[in-house]
């Protein structure tokens, strides 16, 4: 498998080999693999209706029961509404928020809100609050890049796709996501989902 990617990063990333085995070293290559996953035209996009309470925030608390409980984070969602898009990609979606808000969060007790307003197009307009270490202005626009890393891999391990495969995710279904923080203080991020009546006919394009 990690042979695999490696052949991808040349092939479809531009980038040497050399370049990932940080990452490997690091235990990271989950991350790339799921980026690699999200990525690829091949993978068919399944819009259905769905819960956000139900199917895909609870299911992303449930996949991190480990992290949550260890740190003993609370996850604040309540009443969400259903939305059209693919499960499995919103999932993974809400499980890279959430995990990061919990990695960023320091020696504090963590708390991820998740709630959920009408946006001016209609459609939902999500969000994702953290009590975190935040991230600076000049940097919020380069963190959903492919790798990007605003701290070395020895202070805080991952792939540095998290992010970059929450944008794909949230591209896929035709919205839009970015962030805004407060450093020390924490980050909420953002993002557009089709709301039943609204959503564009269809499948996404890659």
């Amino acid at each position: 498998m990690i042979r695999y990617f490696l052949c991808i990063s040349r092939k479809e990333l531009g980038l040497p080999s050399s370049f990932f085995v940080p990452y490997l070293k690091a235990g990271s290559i989950s991350g790339l693999f799921s980026y690699d996953f999200v990525t690829k035209v091949l993978y068919e996009f399944h819009r259905v209706l769905c819960t956000l309470s139900a199917s895909i925030v609870q299911g992303a608390v449930d996949d991190l029961k480990v992290v949550i409980d260890n740190s003993r984070a609370e996850v604040v969602f309540d009443n969400l509404p259903e939305i059209y898009g693919d499960a499995a990609l919103l999932t993974q979606l809400f499980q890279n928020l959430i995990s990061n808000a919990i990695k960023f969060c320091n020696d504090q007790t963590p708390r991820i809100v998740v709630d959920v307003k009408t946006g001016a197009d209609g459609n939902w307009l999500i969000s994702v609050a953290d009590n975190g270490i935040g991230i600076a202005d000049a940097s919020r626009q380069k963190i959903f890049e492919p790798f990007s890393r605003l701290n070395s891999i020895d202070a805080y391990a991952g792939s540095g796709l998290g992010l970059a495969t929450c944008e794909r995710i949230i591209e896929r279904h035709g919205g839009e996501i970015w962030c805004e923080s407060t450093l020390g203080e924490g980050t909420t991020f953002f993002f557009t989902l089709p709301r039943p009546g609204f959503e564009t006919d269809g499948q996404i394009a890659a």
